[in-house]
């Protein structure tokens, strides 16, 4: 997990901002980003998320312009769960892939 004061944070937040519209100093910033490397390490964030009342956005390395996954603008503190290390994620209603 990296915090705003992590050395990486800067760098991985911003490698897959493809506007830079969303990079300026006044954008809210995610207060974590985290890089699960399992299916329970990703369910673990997201269920950490909402036990301390953080929003999360689930990244995929990136491919939004609009900057969705990376900024916030209303205000709420939220975590970034950048799922680009995972090559499958299994879930669903009923057995079917939410992600594979």
């Amino acid at each position: 997990m990296l915090n705003p004061a992590s050395p990486d944070y800067n760098t991985l937040l911003d490698f897959s901002l493809q506007n830079l519209r969303y990079a300026g100093p006044t954008d809210q910033k995610p207060v974590a980003i985290v890089i699960p490397q399992s299916q329970d390490q990703l369910v673990d964030s997201m269920l950490c998320c909402g036990k301390g009342s953080f929003e999360f956005r689930v990244r995929n390395g990136g491919h939004s312009y609009e900057g969705i996954s990376s900024v916030d603008a209303n205000g709420k503190p939220f975590v970034i769960i950048d799922i680009m290390s995972l090559r499958k994620v299994l879930g669903g209603c009923a057995g079917r892939n939410s992600m594979g």
